[in-house]
């Protein structure tokens, strides 16, 4: 949904920096259209908050976050182009999302 990409589009300098680190390349807003792509960065920004919520955050940081960007994932699993590693990536963090439910 367009709500989730714009969760996705509106992260922090700090967890675009960590997301890009996690990928070991530089991604756009215009990347996050590719599905693989964005499902790399939706993990990876997951795990940038599952740490922060750990070390100094609430479970609402991780609620936010995980929400805005499961709604986004979620809404392109019909896609086609999907690959069995981004399917992976949004399995590991679908699970973790589903064990705070």
């Amino acid at each position: 949904g367009s709500g989730g990409a714009a969760g996705l589009f509106a992260i922090t300098d700090i967890a675009r920096t960590q997301v890009n680190q996690n990928l070991g390349t530089k991604f756009t807003r215009n990347d996050l259209w590719k599905p693989e792509i964005s499902i790399i960065c939706a993990a990876n920004l997951i795990d940038y908050w599952r740490k922060y919520v750990i070390n100094r955050g609430t479970k609402t940081d991780l609620d936010m976050w995980t929400v805005k960007a499961y709604k986004y994932g979620g809404g392109n699993l019909t896609n086609p182009n999907y690959t069995s590693k981004a399917q992976a990536y949004y399995d590991k963090w679908k699970k973790f999302y589903d064990s705070y439910k």
